[in-house]
């Protein structure tokens, strides 16, 4: 009986999963800037919202592409702090 619930929560988990969009955010990170555009139209939609007209496809990519050097710098500085790190470790300092 347990497993046959399982089964059911599992089939309806896989409909509802299909109807729901992809999230803005994760089409903006993977580079899907018409798509965004489209989920973002479609939440205001369903939200009874206007989306910005000056919000252009444009805007998006700029937005992108400061997220991603944002990003980049994150993980240089990382990168640089864990082997600053390293040194103190494997130097004795620490």
């Amino acid at each position: 009986m347990v497993d046959h619930e399982k089964k059911t929560s599992s089939c309806w988990i896989c409909c509802v999963f299909r109807l729901i969009p992809e999230s803005p955010r994760w089409l903006l990170l993977k580079g899907h800037l018409r798509e965004c555009r489209v989920v973002l139209e479609y939440i205001a939609m369903v939200n009874k919202r206007e989306l910005p007209q000056e919000l252009e496809l444009r805007d998006i990519e700029v937005v992108w592409k400061a997220f991603l050097l944002l990003l980049l710098l994150k993980c240089g500085i990382c990168i640089v702090l864990h082997c600053f790190c390293q040194e103190l470790l494997l130097g004795g300092f620490l």
